[in-house]
């Protein structure tokens, strides 16, 4: 999520992206929308993991609540464990975004939280022993620039996205061997 060059593979608005000649050493990438093939630099930042962050504040709405995406989308599965009961913490990419190097705002962020569900699967179709997997979610700022239109084009692109990174990952995951199982909490092979 935080190398630019993949960002490229899944993000329909800054496809096949490539280093930027003059700002490669600070990650700056560019890459072309798919709608419009005009260029797009971003800056994946990755910000440090914070404990707070794992459950929003009492009352508080995320973004998938927020923006008429069912409840259900923002909540891990029934049974799930997820980092807010001690299963490590959430890591989040800030994606500086904009149609020049010199004019980046912060507008897209990727939010990866660890969730372990009982009886998950490999890609392959096999059990995985230690049910471990993540939640990715996409969040963005909209400008007050931006109608409605845009806007919504902008929500149906992370939907397919977030479809874009799952199926990239499952093939990685594929072509990986799985893992010895171990045994918790003594540490040992199985």
């Amino acid at each position: 999520m935080a190398d630019g060059r993949q960002l490229g593979r899944w993000a329909l608005g800054c496809w096949q992206t490539e280093p930027d000649d003059d700002s490669a050493d600070d990650g700056l990438v560019r890459g072309h929308s798919l709608f419009d093939g005009q260029p797009t630099w971003v800056r994946p930042v990755v910000e440090p993991q914070r404990p707070s962050a794992a459950r929003p504040p009492e009352g508080a709405h995320t973004a998938a609540e927020g923006a008429g995406t069912p409840l259900s989308a923002a909540r891990p599965p029934e049974g799930a464990h997820t980092v807010a009961e001690g299963a490590g913490t959430p890591a989040s990419v800030v994606y500086h975004v904009g149609r020049s190097p010199n004019a980046l705002t912060a507008r897209i962020r990727a939010t990866v939280q660890p969730v372990h569900t009982p009886g998950t699967l490999h890609a392959d179709g096999a059990p995985r022993p230690d049910g471990a997997s993540c939640r990715i979610s996409l969040h963005a700022e909209r400008p007050g620039d931006m109608d409605d239109a845009r806007w919504l084009r902008l929500v149906r692109c992370h939907e397919v996205e977030v479809l874009l990174i799952q199926a990239q990952l499952r093939l990685l995951q594929a072509a990986q061997p799985p893992a010895t199982p171990v045994c918790n909490p003594c540490g040992e092979a199985r």
